[in-house]
């Protein structure tokens, strides 16, 4: 071959390389993020940390949180007051209109609180208010919302209630969930499955305009993927990166409350007997968990939730790692006849990253060091999030899932509702008792609901022990050069409150 012709050769192999490098991550005028994996849908009433996200540059909520405080902010309501002990007041955001041109106004924010807690849609945030929980229209902007029983902290419980357009919910009669019409500063411009999620400029936007014309998603499983394709300028923002990608570039990191756990089936043998739930979260070996798989981005846990959340619990002591006790305790249950030899399935998701998987498979080791027999099934997403949430667990059914819980709301009570009382999306207790201790408890407001909701959590860990906390976490990006953008303990990657330089 020629000098030329290898050299033409070259070129076009040069061409077609840059090709493939999206031109976006190049783009001043367009903000690329790479996240751990695709949204299942775009249902406005998803609370995960992929729905955050994603869908929050679209979809807004009436209430949202001071990025520095975490304090509960005004958003598409611009006030709200106690009008009596089950009823509070709304005043909305005058001049909004949807993405679709259809208005926001006390008809549509109430058409979407009853809409998204109604049990008949079975949200990912039903659990979130009191059931029952109903809104109307007062008048054009002032809307009431109604609870069965009094209940505090309703603005913040509806910092995960996205106000999205009735007009196209109700058109989306297969509930697809593949459109996002909000109010927000970005506008769903096309979802290309297993590809990418564009949003862009909202000109219409009520609040100040944002300086990036387009944000694109993308998404890696991998973090090393992820934290490589900021390096290479192929995307601006990674999240979700695991300790072991940080050696380099430009990495941040910030407190959240989030939390690494396991939940387990309650009803059926061995684990419905406590003795078996505290022997394995005894064979957790939490410290090393958080040194040597999260590289101090980590600290051992003793609950669900964290220290700047209503209802933490300080005198709620760590769970000692003591793989002897916990054998004894197996032991004393299958001398009364528990079945301790019927296999648990460990439940994971495939998307799950190699930290993850690394902490299921030890904890699969150290529970089987202590008699017990446990089982690791990876499953491809969908299906995972279908087994997790079907409740009430099947007879045959022995189950323990992995979970990674955030209260970005800053109350116990989302908490307590979605793991261990009746009707949340993640309880299979039974506990007449503990239900009635956080009835109680969730009517009290100030010092006093502090007070009674760390009695709740408390006797949670003493007498059910449904769940096992692992470790609080970090949430560690990695930034391209030039990029002016501060984490959010919240999760949300706003895209309004992002500056690229030229």
């Amino acid at each position: 071959m020629s000098v030329m012709r290898r050299f033409a050769l070259a070129c076009l192999l040069l061409s077609l390389f840059v090709s493939l490098i999206p031109a976006q991550a190049q783009d001043p005028s367009q903000l690329v993020v790479v996240i751990g994996e695709e949204p299942p849908n775009l249902d406005p009433g998803e609370g995960t940390i992929i729905a955050l996200n994603t869908y929050r540059n679209t979809y807004e909520a009436l209430v949202t949180r001071d990025a520095a405080t975490g304090e509960i902010i005004p958003e598409l309501a611009t006030s709200w007051e106690l009008v009596n002990p089950t009823t509070w007041r709304f005043t909305l955001r005058e001049g909004v209109s949807f993405h679709d041109g259809t208005p926001f106004n006390a008809e549509a924010a109430a058409w979407n609180i009853n809409y998204l807690f109604n049990p008949d849609n079975n949200k990912h945030i039903l659990g979130n208010v009191p059931a029952g929980t109903t809104a109307t229209a007062v008048d054009e902007y002032t809307m009431d919302v109604s609870t069965p029983e009094p209940f505090p902290v309703l603005p913040r419980a509806l910092f995960f209630a996205n106000m999205a357009s009735p007009t196209a919910i109700q058109a989306d009669t297969e509930g697809a969930f593949r459109t996002m019409v909000g109010t927000g500063p970005y506008i769903l411009k096309e979802w290309i499955a297993g590809d990418r999620i564009v949003l862009e400029k909202n000109g219409n936007y009520w609040g100040d305009a944002p300086e990036i014309d387009e944000v694109v998603y993308v998404w890696r499983n991998e973090s090393s993927v992820r934290s490589a394709m900021v390096e290479a300028g192929e995307a601006h923002i990674a999240a979700a990166l695991d300790a072991r990608d940080t050696s380099s570039g430009n990495v941040v990191a910030i407190d959240i409350s989030e939390t690494h756990f396991i939940r387990m089936d309650l009803p059926n043998p061995p684990l419905s007997d406590i003795r078996i739930r505290q022997a394995i979260c005894m064979s957790i070996d939490r410290q090393s968990i958080a040194d040597r798989l999260f590289g101090g981005y980590a600290s051992p846990a003793t609950q669900l939730i964290a220290s700047d959340v209503v209802g933490y619990n300080p005198d709620i002591s760590l769970v000692r790692f003591d793989l002897e006790a916990a054998k004894a305790l197996v032991d004393a249950a299958r001398a009364d006849g528990v079945p301790v030899d019927n296999q648990i399935t460990v439940y994971l998701s495939s998307t799950a990253g190699d930290v993850t998987i690394q902490m299921m498979v030890a904890i699969v080791q150290w529970t089987t060091e202590i008699g017990l027999n446990l089982n690791l099934e990876i499953n491809e997403a969908a299906r995972h999030r279908a087994i997790a949430r079907e409740l009430p667990p099947p007879a045959d059914r022995l189950a323990i899932f992995w979970g990674q819980h955030g209260n970005e709301v800053g109350d116990a009570f989302g908490t307590i509702q979605g793991y261990y009382m009746p009707g949340g999306i993640h309880s299979t207790g039974d506990d007449q008792a503990f239900f009635d201790m956080y009835a109680e408890a969730s009517q009290l407001s100030g010092q006093e609901r502090q007070d009674a909701l760390a009695e709740v959590l408390l006797y949670q860990h003493e007498n059910v022990m449904a769940t096992c906390p692992i470790v609080h976490m970090k949430f560690i990006y990695k930034l391209a050069d030039g990029l002016d953008w501060q984490p959010r303990p919240d999760h949300l990657i706003l895209a309004k409150d992002v500056v690229l330089s030229q």
